[in-house]
């Protein structure tokens, strides 16, 4: 007589992250794995991610304008934050962070890759990307033209002392 063998019982199978189904776009969330707590938690981590790391880039900023001497700690504590280079530039990257975060976020979150965030397609669409840039260009460049030509458009246009620094 033989030995019955013991089969260790299968873990539930995993909800799936992609829709199963042909959907919308707007309704790309919408699949087996959706729970009505990851919209929410999806809004907290991507703001929080966001919020620590445009922090961490202005007071990077504040440090460097305090110690080129164009700002000091007295001022600001007084609460006057003058928008230097450095403010500038930290305030930009800042917003430019919010698209790896949304990536990060739809990924730990929904378990979605983060080319689907992109498009519908599965990855970013350079063939439709280079053909509306095209077609963006043309009237922008036009007008840029008659601007700097007809209307005098970059008198105003002067290196300032702290352009460069």
């Amino acid at each position: 007589m033989t030995q019955p063998v013991w089969i260790p019982p299968t873990a539930a199978p995993r909800a799936v992250a992609l829709p199963v189904v042909p959907a919308q776009y707007h309704e790309f969330y919408r699949t087996p794995a959706l729970r009505w707590w990851k919209p929410i938690a999806a809004l907290l981590m991507g703001a929080g991610l966001w919020m620590v790391a445009s922090l961490v880039l202005v007071l990077i900023a504040i440090a460097y304008d305090v110690a080129q001497g164009t700002s000091t700690l007295e001022g600001l504590l007084a609460g006057e934050l003058r928008v230097t280079p450095a403010i500038f530039v930290a305030n930009n990257v800042s917003l430019a962070l919010g698209i790896p975060t949304a990536f990060l976020t739809q990924w730990a979150v929904f378990g979605q890759r983060p080319r689907w965030l992109s498009s519908v397609a599965g990855g970013f669409r350079w063939n439709w990307f280079w053909r509306v840039l095209g077609i963006a260009l043309v009237p922008y460049l036009v007008y840029l033209a008659f601007e700097i030509t007809v209307m005098g458009g970059l008198d105003g246009l002067a290196w300032q002392a702290n352009s460069c620094s």
